[in-house]
């Protein structure tokens, strides 16, 4: 598989597009998951995916939503959300550029278009998404969440994604 190709990933993050297959979480480890195939004009586009991923006992936070393509040597995101996740401190000059030492938080966007400035062979091969901007405000549920996520994605139907089989007990919120 060759590099992937800035031009075409940043048209299939802005087309309106819709996740097409069984959008049911499944058990993968110490996580849920959903993957779909992406449809765009009533096309299947290929080498591209969606994979929603959250902690399985961490309710209503650690969730990503990620757009993927396939590179050399697996599939990588080339914009992700994360919601409640990890803080992002934008923490490398020679990559974030303008962010640099910028807080993206626990709920950012890892958008592709702010990754232009890095060679697709660096990206893709070694690095994974530096640069991250806050969502603001951020979505108060996962309801709220999956509804921005499908306005910054270009997901029409965002929204049909279920809420994950948490334990009813395992919230900090």
């Amino acid at each position: 598989m060759p590099t992937p190709d800035f031009a075409r990933l940043e048209k299939i993050l802005t087309a309106r597009k819709r996740l097409v297959g069984t959008l049911r979480w499944s058990s993968v480890g110490p996580c849920y998951e959903i993957v779909a195939s992406i449809e765009i004009d009533e096309v299947i586009e290929s080498s591209v995916s969606f994979r929603a991923r959250c902690s399985a006992d961490k309710r209503d936070e650690d969730v990503s939503l990620m757009l993927l393509t396939e590179t050399k040597k697996k599939q990588k995101a080339f914009t992700r959300i994360d919601w409640r996740g990890s803080l992002h401190d934008n923490h490398s000059k020679k990559y974030c550029g303008a962010c640099w030492g910028v807080s993206a938080g626990r709920t950012h966007i890892h958008d592709l278009r702010d990754h232009g400035h890095i060679p697709p062979e660096e990206l893709f091969d070694r690095l994974n998404l530096p640069v991250a901007r806050k969502i603001t405000p951020e979505p108060a549920d996962f309801a709220q969440m999956l509804k921005i996520s499908g306005t910054m994605l270009s997901i029409t139907n965002a929204e049909s994604i279920p809420i994950p089989p948490w334990p009813k007990t395992a919230s900090l919120f």
